[in-house]
């Protein structure tokens, strides 16, 4: 499951933080916050939900 999760959470663009980086610089500090509030409630929601889906269903047999 570890290697799973690692996994999901590199999928998260890396654009959108350096975006929310560069609204800092530009001392736009409002808009950076809420950029970086969104790059960090990605992976956590990702994160989330493979855990409450690993939870509800059961696992295969067969594997």
């Amino acid at each position: 499951m570890p290697v799973r999760i690692a996994g999901i959470v590199l999928q998260v663009p890396g654009r959108m933080g350096f975006r929310a980086l560069g609204f800092v610089m530009e001392r736009d500090c409002a808009l950076g916050v809420d950029t970086l509030v969104a790059v960090v409630s990605a992976p956590l929601a990702l994160v989330a939900g493979l855990l409450f889906g690993s939870q509800l269903m059961p696992p295969r047999k067969y594997l």
